[in-house]
């Protein structure tokens, strides 16, 4: 039983990680400029050391935005625009983000959506310890130029390179290597999720199921 501890500690998130995990992922944002032209945009926030940031793309313009200022559900940050500062302010709204862009005298709403991925992005999973309680964990799928990385993370253990990664259509798999021996996750995409076991050595297993 003992080696059913290294699982454990893996999947504790650290509060900080915790923290940014709502707003972590790609989204689409849409507004109108002051001149009532839609604008859309790809709008992605990360939690790095504890510290929420995002990069903003529209077209041919990138913004990297290293204060985001979160309070509860809401962020507030800063872009430059043309020759102006914008600030933008958003919530959490369902499953999407509500708010509104102002410059000046200048305001319009903003609302936004998460980016279909498929397998890619951050997700939340949940593991059923052989006691049946919850044990959570946070994964991040990239996958560039064809090729898949990717990373879990987690209070007790930092962050771990994910090995063996295999993804393709809607499912995934690899292993994450602990001090005390490999954990094997292998997962499928169903209705938004992901679904599937979690195993140990060899010794111990349960289910899995990862939410974005």
């Amino acid at each position: 039983m003992r080696r059913i501890f290294p699982l454990f500690s893996l999947m504790t998130l650290a509060a900080a990680l915790a923290f940014g995990a709502d707003f972590d992922g790609a989204w689409v944002v849409s507004t109108h400029d002051g001149d009532g032209r839609p604008v859309k945009a790809d709008l992605t926030f990360r939690t790095e050391a504890g510290v929420l940031k995002a990069s903003l793309k529209a077209g041919a313009l990138r913004h990297e935005i290293e204060k985001v200022s979160r309070e509860n559900d809401q962020v507030r940050f800063e872009i430059p625009w043309e020759d102006r500062t914008v600030q933008i302010q958003l919530a959490l709204a369902g499953a999407g983000l509500k708010g509104e862009w102002r410059t000046g005298d200048e305001v319009g709403a903003m609302t936004g959506e998460r980016a279909a991925q498929g397998l890619a992005g951050v997700w939340k999973l949940t593991a059923t310890r052989p006691s049946g309680e919850p044990a959570e964990v946070e994964m991040e799928l990239i996958q560039e130029a064809g090729a898949w990385r990717g990373t879990m993370r987690s209070g007790e253990t930092g962050r771990l390179a994910m090995e063996d990664l295999k993804a393709a259509g809607d499912s995934v798999q690899f292993t994450a290597n602990t001090n005390h021996g490999p954990v094997q996750i292998k997962m499928k995409l169903q209705g938004g999720l992901l679904k599937g076991t979690w195993t140990l050595g060899g010794d111990s297993s349960g289910a899995i199921e990862g939410r974005r």
